[in-house]
């Protein structure tokens, strides 16, 4: 508790440790950043060239976007969810429960894609229900 409070009390240490910190997780974040924002990148690009087509078309690729990130967010909810408790048991040293997480999370967004290809298949549909297309 001492060497704690000896770390904390110092401003240029209490710097140097939230410095240290700030870099670690730098490291950690900007590869995550710079694949979202080159993802976003290729939407923003093609949304660019379907308005030089026209508004009916521009339209119909948002929608078409909207409706695709919802089914994407879908599946990527249900693996984020399990990632974190995989980690967990990593970060534990529980290998018996990073492989049950793992085979869980396999087989849990194996068997959502289904629906979801469903749903993606149907999304002509929806669109011409939801907003008269």
């Amino acid at each position: 508790m001492e060497q704690g409070q000896a770390l904390v009390t110092g401003s240029a240490t209490w710097r140097a440790l939230w410095l240290t910190e700030l870099k670690a997780l730098g490291a950690l974040a900007l590869p995550v950043v710079l694949q979202t924002s080159a993802q976003q990148g290729l939407v923003v690009t093609d949304q660019i060239f379907l308005g030089h087509l026209g508004t009916a078309e521009l339209g119909a690729a948002a929608i078409a976007n909207s409706y695709t990130n919802l089914m994407w967010f879908f599946l990527l909810g249900f693996a984020t969810a399990l990632d974190t408790l995989g980690s967990n048991a990593y970060g534990a040293g529980d290998r018996r429960a990073l492989v049950t997480w793992c085979v869980t999370a396999a087989l849990l967004v194996t068997v959502l894609v289904g629906p979801v290809a469903v749903g993606m298949s149907l999304g002509g549909m929806a669109a011409s229900g939801l907003f008269g297309q």
